[in-house]
């Protein structure tokens, strides 16, 4: 499936009650991991695979951020959660919806992602 893949520049993400989180450097580095073409691509190809679009992406991102994920320092699984959060908003800028939760059973630390459909 050919998508037009947008540049979308990390002032385009819309943290809401992440925004606390986007002073870390990491939020940065993971909004700019996502958005990068074959990233993006990936999450389309899990989408079609009936996937979480996170799920090609799952060990890099647990294995480079898990220690943020799960520190005491950032409260109540909002890293992960904003992961979740930024995939979300960047699958919708492609005309995608949030459809259900998935299950990533074979994560350590994100054990649910959202399931994603084209609009139609």
């Amino acid at each position: 499936m050919v998508v037009e893949i947008p540049v979308l520049p990390f002032s385009s993400y819309i943290g809401g009650h992440f925004e606390y989180l986007l002073k870390e450097p990491f939020a940065e580095e993971i909004w700019s991991y996502f958005t990068k073409k074959e990233n993006i691509q990936l999450m389309l190809d899990a989408v079609q695979e009936n996937k979480p679009p996170l799920w090609h992406h799952l060990e890099y991102i647990e294995t480079n951020y898990g220690h943020y994920i799960e520190s005491d320092e950032f409260p109540d699984d909002d890293v992960g959660v904003m992961i979740n959060n930024m995939i979300k908003q960047i699958m919708q800028k492609l005309g995608y919806e949030h459809i259900a939760c998935g299950m990533l059973r074979h994560a350590k630390y994100i054990k649910l992602s959202g399931v994603y459909t084209k609009k139609q």
